[in-house]
């Protein structure tokens, strides 16, 4: 289940059949998406879009007061994060990390230049300087989409305190701090 509190009060809820949008100041049910299959994320962006990413059946946004789009996708998304500057950030079951830019219809997988070996992508974030912060279980990836740094942060090095990371254990802060457990 995956839940979001967009900046009107609205309660995105979604499901693994669906996602549904309830009122919290009127108590009522405003819109259900019944056949949109399992959703693995709601993100809003600073437009007041809500972005849903779901395991098979790919990418949705509800424009405030529009119908919701739907956006094809042949991955197996596990999670996703919208950046501020509108990308959208996925992560798969497969161990994937792509990037669409919706605006120009761009894709760009960065598979290879994370070295990525197929480990599931649990999390996927995006910071207030746009870098992007993806978690698997042995390891913690850190991308500069700018200039395309990566930092891979593993269990394996002593300065992490950790035999592994959690699935579902990542918190970003309303100061903009991340936090991984």
């Amino acid at each position: 289940t995956k839940l979001l509190e967009d900046r009107r009060g609205c309660l995105w809820i979604g499901s693994k059949r669906g996602v549904f949008a309830y009122d919290v100041k009127q108590k009522r049910l405003v819109d259900s998406f019944n056949d949109i299959g399992h959703v693995t994320g709601i993100e809003e962006d600073w437009n007041g879009d809500v972005y849903i990413s779901t395991m098979d059946k790919g990418l949705y946004v509800w424009r405030y007061n529009q119908k919701l789009e739907g956006y094809p996708v042949d991955l197996k998304i596990s999670c996703m994060s919208v950046a501020l500057d509108g990308v959208v950030w996925l992560g798969t079951i497969e161990g994937g990390v792509y990037s669409y830019d919706m605006e120009n219809n761009l894709w760009k997988d960065y598979n290879k230049a994370c070295g990525l070996n197929g480990d599931q992508i649990n999390q996927i974030t995006v910071d207030e300087y746009n870098h992007v912060w993806i978690g698997t279980n042995q390891r913690l990836i850190e991308i500069n989409p700018k200039n395309n740094a990566i930092q891979i942060y593993s269990t394996l090095d002593e300065t992490i305190l950790l035999d592994r990371f959690l699935p579902t254990t990542m918190c970003t802060t309303t100061d903009g701090c991340i936090y991984w457990g």
